[in-house]
């Protein structure tokens, strides 16, 4: 994904750059730009790259709407703002989405998940979706198809599929990291933390847990307290539909 970010404030460009790259370090900032004049420049000679826009209703030279109104930007937009009031200007201007400043980590991951699925080129990816995991049991080598996985999970730099069934752990040639962004179909397997992938089958309920984060209750129990992060819970709410 190549993102454009247009804020009038570097250090806001900054902080959002950094929360989209703890989500997905993949993501490509094409620019950082602080004015309408070079936010429409850089559009208008890279329109065909950009898969989403991040666009500051106020810029250092003006309102973002006077021109967003007139000229044709063809990448989903997500406008940001320190005023509540700008959303129905927004709404209006067919926007994907609407943050309101300062930007919280979910709002953003949000926006992002929602991007992805205006990419077609995302989502014809999900045919390469691994079916199956070759794992080590003892001396031999084994496969498990993902419809066997309850969660996978890491210690140190190991890291373990359970099965649903025996509930039994096997090692996986494969990082957690690998594992989110290029292995698993994201329709059925969610990162809730740095430790835990879970799939959406095994989720039996969700509990709300200290801190603002929800508990995982899964079928077969686990042995581990399954925790949703807090940045993570309502992007984690969206992903179950709830």
């Amino acid at each position: 994904m190549n993102v454009l970010i247009a804020n009038s404030k570097l250090q806001k460009s900054d902080y959002l750059v950094d929360i989209i790259h703890q989500h997905d370090s993949q993501i490509n900032i094409l620019a950082k730009t602080s004015t309408i004049d070079d936010t429409l420049k850089f559009i208008s000679q890279n329109a065909s790259k950009i898969d989403l826009t991040f666009l500051e209703t106020r810029l250092k030279d003006g309102s973002i709407f006077d021109f967003v109104n007139q000229k044709s930007i063809s990448s989903p937009i997500v406008f940001t703002s320190n005023q509540k009031q700008d959303a129905y200007e927004a709404i209006k201007a067919n926007s994907l989405d609407f943050l309101l400043e300062p930007f919280k980590a979910d709002e953003v991951l949000h926006a992002i998940n929602k991007a992805k699925l205006h990419m077609p080129s995302l989502n014809e990816d999900k045919q390469n979706y691994k079916k199956r995991f070759l794992i080590k049991f003892g001396d031999k080598i084994q496969f498990k198809t993902t419809d066997e996985i309850s969660y996978i999970f890491a210690e140190g730099k190991i890291a373990y599929i359970v099965t649903s069934v025996a509930n039994r752990k096997y090692i996986i040639e494969h990082t957690l990291d690998e594992l989110e962004k290029r292995h698993l179909d994201p329709a059925n397997f969610y990162r809730i933390n740095r430790k835990f992938i879970v799939n959406i089958n095994a989720i039996e309920e969700a509990r709300n847990y200290v801190n603002s984060r929800l508990k995982l209750i899964l079928n077969p129990p686990t042995d581990f307290d399954m925790v949703v992060s807090r940045e993570k819970v309502s992007d984690f709410k969206n992903w179950l539909n709830l």
